[in-house]
């Protein structure tokens, strides 16, 4: 913003406002991830009906918070955090879902607070996920997750190979979080303020969409 200013002549306060107006404009332009029912409608008239979902949560460290500090602490990366859960058509990988959250929140209860689970299981859409979603087959009948070595249970030939399998699926998702990420705010340390974070992600999930046609 302040090599803009000084490109136009202008106060950094001007491109500020400039960039929020754009942002603005998109998001009520339609530029944003719609309920997962107008979603999963808009997409099943062009792809058919949608028979599973990849789901996944990439965390990203932001400024510490003036306040409330450790709501945005994440146990996890060491530092504050927001948390973004993405939820992609298997066939098709555009996005259906976008939710976000602060760094405390596990997993598995930001997918329980996006209140989706009941849809899914209506629906009986499956759903594939990492080991942070232990306990979604509880709500998500044709959930499926990797098998998790404890103390007194060394995994079997089957399950590694399960395991091995679901990671080669899974990968879809991840390709996904890496073309968002081509977007540097959503790729590097989030410098602004975190009033417009959901906002501005919501714009940049939709761009993806939008480029897959």
């Amino acid at each position: 913003m302040r090599q803009m200013g000084l490109d136009y002549d202008v106060a950094l306060s001007t491109i500020s406002d400039s960039v929020r107006w754009v942002e603005d404009v998109l998001y009520n332009a339609g530029f944003r991830i719609q309920n997962i029912k107008t979603e999963l409608e808009n997409l099943e008239k062009k792809n058919g009906k949608v028979e599973c979902i990849i789901g996944d949560v990439e965390e990203q460290r932001i400024e510490r918070p003036i306040i409330n500090q450790e709501d945005n602490y994440s146990g996890k990366k060491k530092d504050h955090t927001e948390k973004n859960q993405i939820l992609i058509d298997e066939k098709s990988e555009k996005i259906i879902n976008y939710y976000y959250s602060k760094g405390t929140v596990h997993d598995y209860q930001m997918l329980k607070n996006s209140d989706i689970l009941p849809f899914l299981e209506e629906r009986k859409i499956s759903g594939k996920f990492d080991s942070g979603y232990q306990g979604v087959q509880k709500e998500l009948t044709n959930a499926i997750i990797p098998f998790k070595k404890s103390k007194n249970h060394e995994l079997t030939e089957e399950e590694k190979e399960h395991n091995k399998k679901l990671s080669k699926e899974r990968i879809k998702v991840e390709h996904v979080n890496r073309k968002i990420k081509i977007f540097r705010i959503a790729k590097e340390r989030y410098r602004n303020h975190q009033n417009r974070y959901e906002l501005r992600m919501n714009i940049m999930c939709s761009i993806y969409n939008r480029n897959l046609g």
